[in-house]
């Protein structure tokens, strides 16, 4: 099964307050009835689970913008955390960019 990888920063570590999410994901065609499926495959040192509700948000906010129909398993693999800069959007806004560019990479490869 064909998987896309999608990689999404929001860091502004120059303003105050700064901001710091980072979030690394995989997206591929999901089989079966749930039209989507989100695995959190990171460790607490990598992405705090208090910031889970906001990647699957940023994710969910892309696929509705793109309208996207086709049934989905996304996997948090990876991502970033700073102990002061990061706050809960950003992790939401860094997961909605991942998601797009893994939207993009497969809308590429989808047939016309």
């Amino acid at each position: 099964m064909d998987q896309y990888l999608g990689e999404g920063r929001f860091i502004r570590q120059e303003s105050c307050p700064s901001h710091y999410g980072y979030v690394r994901l995989v997206a591929e065609p999901a089989t079966g009835d749930a039209p989507f499926a989100l695995l959190w495959q990171v460790d607490e040192a990598t992405i705090p689970a208090i910031f889970a509700d906001e990647v699957r948000d940023g994710v969910l906010q892309s696929l509705a913008e793109a309208r996207w129909a086709t049934p989905l398993r996304v996997a948090i693999i990876g991502g970033g955390f700073h102990p002061i800069d990061s706050q809960h959007r950003d992790y939401r806004e860094a997961a909605l960019r991942a998601m797009r560019q893994a939207l993009a990479l497969m809308a590429q490869e989808s047939p016309e």
